[in-house]
């Protein structure tokens, strides 16, 4: 009987599938880690940060909040990776896996909201005409984004729902099943379904009104040109967060179901949300 993560094996010392989960993990996640500072980089060159509240767009600043999810994300994950390949066994103390494992949680979690607040201030841009109120410095969305999560995953690490996996540091193997179900494989799945109800509408009007202009001012090729780039724009951004996310509610409820996953779903776990 099980008491907690440490009793499981450590994934891949048996079989020998041990680097090939935690190597390509660690270059997506170095990939990633770049690419959010590039973006950050580029941004900061042609944006003054002093007036990141009043004269920087919404649009950039929710970029500058998606790199930040990635980019902390990628460094406990990279901790995490680093410290299990370099021990070759689980973290230790447990202090330090729950710290790991609380850093991943919280962006993980932190990425799916503001991605949710995204679809709903594109929603309510084109039904409703209102641009959502984020509050002055954007204190509304970063409470929601940033402290729903820490508060949520600060009661798990308290109720000891977070340490080792057997591969990595998340919820803890044994302990924390139902919390993992709870925060990544029912909050992506219901994310995703609202993302994509929320853009197909979106999309519908953003064709409806393009198609209205058409009649009225004749402006066919532009405004369908303008039509088709919003609706490629938002698809690709429902299918990024799906690529990305959603192997974590696969996983989460294989889990539950059958106590262990194949080795091809653990890998993909380990490496899937590293891409973004």
């Amino acid at each position: 009987m099980k008491s907690d993560g440490y009793d499981f094996p450590v994934y891949g010392l048996d079989n020998g599938l041990f680097y090939a989960l935690h190597i390509p993990s660690l270059l997506c996640t170095a990939v990633s880690f770049v690419s959010v500072i590039i973006t950050l980089v580029l941004l900061l060159r042609t944006r003054n940060f002093r007036r990141f509240f009043t004269a920087w767009t919404k649009s950039e600043r929710f970029i500058v909040y998606m790199a930040l999810c990635d980019g902390i994300y990628n460094m406990f994950h990279f901790a995490t990776h680093t410290h299990v390949s370099a021990v070759r066994g689980p973290v230790y103390p447990r202090s330090v896996c729950v710290l790991y494992a609380f850093g991943m949680v919280v962006f993980i979690t932190a990425q799916s909201l503001l991605a949710n607040v995204i679809a709903m201030n594109a929603f309510a841009l084109m039904f409703l005409d209102k641009n959502l109120n984020l509050g002055k410095f954007d204190w509304r969305l970063i409470a929601w984004v940033y402290g729903v999560p820490v508060v949520g995953t600060s009661l798990a690490a308290i109720g000891n729902q977070l340490g080792p996996t057997g591969a990595v540091c998340f919820f803890d193997g044994v302990n924390g099943k139902v919390t993992q179900i709870f925060f990544t494989t029912a909050l992506t799945m219901l994310i995703f379904i609202i993302n994509v109800v929320l853009y197909i509408a979106t999309w519908v009007k953003i064709r409806s009104r393009s198609q209205e202009l058409c009649r009225s001012l004749g402006q066919q090729s532009v405004t369908q040109r303008m039509s088709i780039k919003a609706a490629k724009a938002m698809s690709l951004f429902v299918g990024a967060f799906f690529i990305q996310w959603m192997i974590l509610s696969i996983y989460g409820v294989w889990a539950l179901i059958e106590g262990s996953v194949p080795n091809f779903l653990e890998h993909l776990f380990h490496i899937l949300p590293d891409i973004g």
